[in-house]
């Protein structure tokens, strides 16, 4: 038995962090500037949560400013337009049982390289992490839609393993700023201004101004859709492990066409008021959460591996992948039923976790098949083979007469 690797599944994502100062966004990365003293303050609340007489943390948010705002700081220092926010925060998840890591302008590398180092050093595990990230990778950083997902990914899987037990809920990338058509730059802290740098007020009318500053869809509006989908299908697939909630709704204008000025004054960052109406949607969400069914192991339950379908009778049903790349009935997938069980929940965890596109043989069978193939591996290799074979077919099918239009 052996995993193969080809081109990583994000459309060359590797190849283009490596033509790059920093790194890809599923790529832990440590920042340069002061976050260091607040990271060490995160690992300390970790490793002190319900030991001693202290309060176990049961709920944690993790992110980036916004979530960092529910401490009532910015970069670890205390500020009193941000005091309100908390206060907010407290309303809802109560700091005897729930916690804040966020570190303003966090990309997801960033966190990723916190939860590699001792932020989720819990004694007792949060039975919920709720996950706010990627804002910045798409603001500051331009980086892909489908970077982007992959960078907010690899944040989960880690929690998932470093964390068993707990799950984790997605809400998603907020709506934001600049309105489509304005520059896609980022606006300053939100205790200094509540304009964007380089789109101060180009119109007459001020009242103009102001609509336009607001407007949806906005600059990164369709990156953010393509994320939450797959997020959405990411949390649809975990066995339970993920729940994915939709938070746009609570900061937009009943038609959506415009953020709520006084949710989001920034058109980034949410107020005090933004903040309530945030946790209004996530804590039924934390709460139905805490009270489902425990969740599988890592998308593996029982006799059932990854890659494996269920019938209408709850029975398994297992496709295979040939040699040759061609699926056969069943799931496109294939199955590790074929592997040795004391491998296979290894194998499921590294397919899941893996961004790259990843295939499974089999060497103790003849010609060495494969058995399983991701999904990354498909979009990669055997989708360009299938769209080959259907342009031949049109070539022979038109031959006799050129097709109408």
């Amino acid at each position: 038995m052996w995993a193969r690797s080809g081109r990583d599944g994000g459309g060359g994502a590797v190849l283009r962090a490596r033509h790059s100062d920093r790194a890809h966004a599923g790529i832990p990365e440590r920042r340069v500037d002061m976050w260091e003293a607040l990271h060490a303050t995160f690992c300390r609340e970790a490793k002190e949560a319900g030991t001693q007489g202290r309060p176990r943390c049961r709920t944690l948010f993790l992110g980036d400013s916004i979530t960092e705002a529910c401490r009532g700081t910015q970069f670890g220092e205390y500020y009193d337009e941000l005091a309100a926010r908390r206060r907010a925060f407290e309303e809802f998840f109560p700091l005897k049982e729930a916690r804040a890591f966020g570190i303003s302008g966090d990309r997801t590398q960033n966190l990723l390289y916190r939860v590699c180092n001792g932020e989720l050093s819990f004694r007792h595990p949060p039975s919920v992490v709720v996950l706010c990230v990627g804002t910045n990778n798409l603001g500051r950083d331009n980086d892909s839609a489908e970077d982007t997902f992959l960078g907010i990914r690899a944040v989960v899987l880690e929690i998932l393993q470093r964390l068993p037990g707990t799950r984790v809920l997605l809400t998603g990338i907020l709506p934001r700023g600049p309105a489509a058509g304005s520059p896609p730059q980022m606006p300053p802290v939100p205790f200094e201004s509540d304009a964007y740098v380089g789109q101060q007020t180009t119109h007459a009318d001020p009242e103009t101004a102001h609509k336009r500053k607001y407007s949806q869809p906005g600059v990164h509006t369709p990156a953010i859709a393509t994320v939450n989908e797959r997020l959405k299908a990411l949390a649809g697939g975990s066995g339970g492990s993920v729940s994915y909630v939709e938070c746009a709704a609570a900061f937009l204008t009943p038609d959506g066409t415009a953020i709520r000025p006084e949710l989001m004054r920034d058109v980034l960052h949410p107020s005090a008021e933004g903040m309530r109406a945030w946790f209004a949607v996530l804590k039924p969400a934390v709460d139905a959460l805490r009270n489902a069914p425990a969740p599988r192991d890592s998308w593996y339950e029982g006799a059932r591996a990854l890659g494996d379908a269920i019938d209408s009778n709850g029975s398994s049903t297992s496709g295979m992948v040939s040699s040759s790349g061609a699926a056969s009935t069943g799931p496109h997938n294939g199955s590790l039923e074929s592997i040795s069980p004391g491998v296979r929940l290894a194998l499921s965890r590294l397919i899941a976790w893996s961004p790259h596109a990843l295939c499974v043989a089999d060497a103790t069978a003849k010609d060495q098949p494969i058995v399983f193939a991701n999904d990354n591996f498909f979009g990669e290799f055997i989708f360009i083979y299938v769209r080959a074979i259907r342009l031949t077919t049109c070539f022979v099918k038109s031959t006799n007469r050129v097709p109408a239009g």
